[in-house]
């Protein structure tokens, strides 16, 4: 008999937020993206069924995490990936 469930939820990555948001900006610099572009980018297929506008709080708690560790430019309600950052990811492709 088994006594764990087959369908386990999955660990919750406290970093996957800042990840999906920071390869958005990488992949696109030197391109600006608003805080609402970011949200509806990677809003969930659920949010994306229910028709509401996403949460921008996820966003913009990532993108404060972002910028405070020196990936992410901001100019108001607009973000873009430090230099550093695209370097970054340049190493860890090639």
């Amino acid at each position: 008999m088994r006594d764990q469930r087959i369908c386990d939820p999955p660990i919750h990555d406290p970093w996957m937020e800042q990840r999906v948001v920071l390869d958005l900006l990488v992949e696109s610099h030197p391109t600006l993206w608003s805080v609402q572009e970011l949200a509806r980018a990677i809003c969930s297929a659920r949010e994306a069924k229910a028709g509401g506008e996403p949460s921008t709080a996820t966003v913009e708690d990532a993108l404060q995490d972002l910028y405070g560790a020196g990936l992410v430019h901001r100019s108001g309600d607009f973000a873009f990936a430090t230099r550093a950052a695209v370097q970054g990811a340049g190493l860890r492709t090639e």
